[in-house]
């Protein structure tokens, strides 16, 4: 994962000016109808109808721009299976991530004021699918699939037992936007106080997607334009 090692991590060339206006942007891409021959690792392959696919992925998007988000949509490549997962920021010691591609990220971001904090992992693809903010202070974590040493003094609730898959959710503003199909684990969140949107990405879970695969969210200076 990576890690701010200031108090806000910044670029050395473009420097926001915080007295100004922020807001949040989402960046996310549309549907390849070749989603059907997705990558998978931990998953048996099933049947993923592109239709449906399409669908959920529009309702995805406005549930974004309800809650407040500007979104902007880039087009879906056909020879590009995975390209509507546009989030890949965790980097994880898994079998498609080793300790070259570590090092490489780490000197990538180190002059933004980051470092990179290796997480041990197991059971799943990609850190957020173990380990998600659920809140600016707390995380929801499937304990069985990660190494919880990295994020040791943070609060946490953990996954209802008999859903592991549903720690992967994406924190929006005052709003939890959350796979739907996860009732006991959404029970946990409410009960915390915290606004759970849930919103229907099953087709994308086939290709071992959740909500946070499939936008890029970050804050740009109001009169910032996406292209």
């Amino acid at each position: 994962m990576l890690s701010a090692r200031g108090a806000e991590a910044q670029s050395p060339e473009l420097m926001l000016d915080h007295g100004r206006g922020r807001r949040q942007v989402a960046l996310t891409r549309g549907v390849s109808p070749a989603i059907t021959r997705c990558e998978l690792t931990f998953l048996e392959r099933e049947p993923i109808d592109y239709a449906r696919a399409v669908a959920q992925h529009a309702a995805y998007v406005r549930l974004l721009e309800d809650l407040g988000l500007r979104v902007a949509q880039l087009e879906a490549d056909a020879e590009l299976p995975d390209c509507c997962f546009v989030e890949d920021i965790a980097i994880v010691l898994s079998n498609r991530t080793d300790a070259a591609g570590r090092q490489a990220l780490a000197e990538a971001v180190r002059p933004f004021d980051y470092e990179v904090v290796p997480v041990r992992m197991e059971g799943c693809l990609h850190l957020k699918t173990a380990v998600t903010a659920a809140d600016a202070d707390i995380l929801l974590v499937n304990p069985q699939w990660v190494d919880l040493a990295p994020f040791r003094g943070l609060e946490r609730i953990d996954v209802a037992p008999k859903e592991p898959w549903a720690a992967n959710v994406l924190s929006v503003g005052t709003a939890v936007v959350a796979a739907a199909g996860f009732p006991r684990t959404a029970e946990r969140l409410r009960a915390r106080g915290l606004d759970v949107r849930e919103v229907d990405v099953s087709e994308f879970q086939k290709a071992e997607g959740g909500v946070t695969c499939k936008s890029l969210v970050f804050d740009v200076a109001e009169d910032a334009r996406p292209e």
